[in-house]
C-alpha cells in the first residue's frame, strides 16, 4: 500500500510549518554507481545546497560523512523515480496487489487505477525529494530561490539520518508490513520536518511568507478533495503526525519542540507500529509501551486453484480509514485538521491482510485484534455503516470473536464462495511482534488467546 518516497508535500508541509519521504561509513548497501543518473544539474543550485547542509548539520548536531549532490526535476522526472524505487524495493507484481486490496477494501472503486491516479496527485503535490540510492536530492523545477531553500533544509535532513541510519536498508527491513514501514516513514518526515522547521525559524525574517501563500494557493485542493483519501492521506499523516509523534504529541502543535536527543533515539530505536505514532505514549512511556499482537494467516497447499498471492500488515493509520465512509470529502480548510485515526482504530492490537487469486477473480481476507471487547464491537459497526458507493466491491464482516474482526471483500465470485475460500484462511497469533533490527522497549504479560469464532 505505502508509496514510500522521501518526499516533500509541499500542500502539507509548507503549511503547517509557516502558519500557525545502506552501509557503513554512512553508505547505501546498493552502489551509486549502478544507478541511472537523472535530474539536471546546476551550480546555483549546488551552492545553495552547500550553505543549507552546513546549516543543517549545525541544527542537526551531526557533521556529513560525505557529499549530497542536488539535481533539479521535472514531473516526468519524479514519475519515473518513483517507478524504478517502487519496483526496486517491491518487485514488480506488489502495485497490481496493492491495488486489489485497496479495491475490496473499498477505499477505491473497484474499477480504478490506483497508479495512475497516485501519480497525478504526487505530479502536483512533491516539491522535491530525496534518493537513499544515489545519495542525491532533487528540487522541483519552476520554484523559487526561498522555496527551494525551505526544501533543501527538509530533503538535507533526510540525506544527513540516511547517512547515520541507512534509511533504504531500514526500508528494506520493513518491505512486507507496510504499518511498520509508515512508522519508520513517519519517523523520517518527522524529523526532516523538525529540522526544516528549525532552519525557517532561524531565517523567519528573511522567509518570504507571501510567496509561499501564493504557491499554495496554486495546489489543486479540489484534486485532492474529488481523489480517495487512500492515494493522499496516509502521506500527509507522515509529516504532521511524525513530527507529533517526535514532540510527544498525539496532535500537530506549531509552538509544540522536539528534542534532537528524540530523534536520535526514535531512530536507534524504531518504532514498530503506526499505532505508537499516533499514541506517542505508547511508544515514549516505559509503563503505556504497546506492541502490536502478530497475526498470521495459513492457507492450504490444495485450495482449489485458490492462491494467495500477498499478505500485508496494515496497522492503525489505515485501518482508520477504512472505518470510515469512502464518500467523505475533505476540504482546503479541513485539510490542515486532518485526523489520522478515530474512535474506530483507536485500541488496535494488530491485523492481517491476505488476497488470493483465481483467474480474474479475488478474495480478500483481513483479520484485526483489540486491545478490548468493546474497541473490536466499535470497528465492526464502523466498517458496517459506513458507505461506499456503488462503485465498491462487495464486502461482509464475516465474523467476531470477543477481541477480533474479520472482513471479507470478494469480485468475480459469489456470496457463497467467497465464504467459502474465506474459511480456509485460519488465523492463529504469535507473541508481540517486533520488526527485525529494532530494539523498541518490551511489552510485559501473556499474548491473548487465539481468534476464536463466536
Amino acid at each position: 500500500m505505502p508509496m514510500n518516497r522521501f518526499l516533500l508535500l509541499i500542500t502539507a508541509c509548507t503549511a503547517f510549518q509557516t502558519f500557525p519521504q545502506s552501509g557503513s561509513a554512512g553508505m547505501s548497501q546498493d552502489t551509486p554507481s549502478q544507478a541511472v543518473e537523472i535530474g539536471r544539474e546546476d551550480a546555483q543550485l549546488s551552492a545553495m545546497a552547500q550553505e543549507v547542509m552546513a546549516e543543517v548539520a549545525a541544527l542537526r548536531g551531526r557533521e556529513y560523512q560525505g557529499q549530497v549532490r542536488a539535481r533539479y526535476a521535472d514531473k516526468a522526472t519524479l514519475l519515473a523515480y518513483l517507478e524504478s524505487s517502487e519496483v526496486d524495493l517491491f518487485g514488480k507484481d506488489r502495485k497490481q496487489w496493492d491495488q486489489w486490496v485497496a479495491r475490496l477494501l473499498g477505499w477505491i472503486p473497484v474499477d480504478m487505477d490506483l497508479s495512475q491516479v497516485q501519480e497525478t496527485v504526487l505530479a502536483s503535490q512533491v516539491g522535491g525529494f530525496y534518493d537513499p540510492k544515489t545519495k542525491v536530492f532533487f528540487v522541483m523545477d519552476g520554484l523559487g530561490e526561498g522555496l527551494i531553500r525551505i526544501i533543501m533544509a527538509h530533503e538535507l535532513a533526510h540525506a544527513l539520518d540516511d547517512q547515520a541510519f541507512d534509511l533504504l536498508g531500514q526500508d528494506r527491513l520493513r518491505q512486507a508490513q507496510s504499518d511498520a514501514l509508515y512508522a519508520h516513514h513517519a519517523v523520517a518526515e518527522g524529523s526532516a520536518q523538525v529540522v526544516m522547521g528549525l532552519w525557517m525559524a532561524k531565517h523567519l525574517a528573511d522567509l518570504d511568507t507571501a510567496a509561499l501563500e501564493a504557491f499554495q494557493e496554486q495546489m489543486d485542493f479540489d484534486l485532492l478533495s474529488n481523489t480517495p483519501r487512500i492515494v493522499w492521506q496516509p502521506l500527509f499523516g507522515l509529516y504532521t503526525q511524525g513530527q507529533a509523534f517526535l514532540c510527544r504529541k498525539e496532535r500537530p502543535n506549531p509552538f509544540a519542540k522536539a528534542k534532537i536527543a528524540d530523534l536520535q533515539a526514535a531512530f536507534e530505536h524504531l518504532p514498530v507500529s503506526t499505532e505508537q505514532i499516533l499514541h506517542p505514549s505508547k511508544y515514549w512511556v516505559a509503563e503505556e509501551v504497546d506492541l502490536p499482537v502478530a497475526l498470521v494467516h495459513e492457507v492450504p497447499l490444495d485450495n482449489r486453484g485458490w492462491d494467495l498471492v500477498h499478505t500485508d500488515v496494515l496497522g492503525e493509520m489505515l485501518l482508520a480509514m477504512l472505518a470510515e465512509s469512502r464518500t467523505q470529502k475533505v476540504t482546503a480548510l479541513g485539510l490542515m485538521g486532518l485526523r489520522f485515526t478515530n474512535q474506530a482504530a483507536s485500541g488496535w492490537g494488530g491485523d492481517r491482510v491476505s488476497l488470493l487469486r483465481k483467474g480474474e477473480s479475488y478474495v480478500l481476507v483481513l483479520d484485526t485484534v483489540w486491545d478490548r471487547e468493546l474497541d473490536a464491537q466499535e470497528f465492526q459497526a464502523a466498517l458496517e455503516q459506513r458507505e461506499l458507493g456503488p462503485d465498491s466491491a462487495p464486502g461482509l464482516v464475516m465474523w467476531s470473536a470477543p477481541d477480533g474482526v474479520r472482513y471479507v471483500g470478494y469480485v468475480g465470485v459469489s456470496r457463497e464462495e467467497a465464504l467459502e475460500v474465506a474459511a480456509s484462511v485460519q488465523v492463529s497469533r504469535a507473541a508481540s511482534g517486533k520488526i527485525p533490527a529494532s530494539e523498541a522497549p518490551k511489552a510485559t504479560g501473556p499474548a491473548p488467546d487465539p481468534l476464536e469464532r463466536r
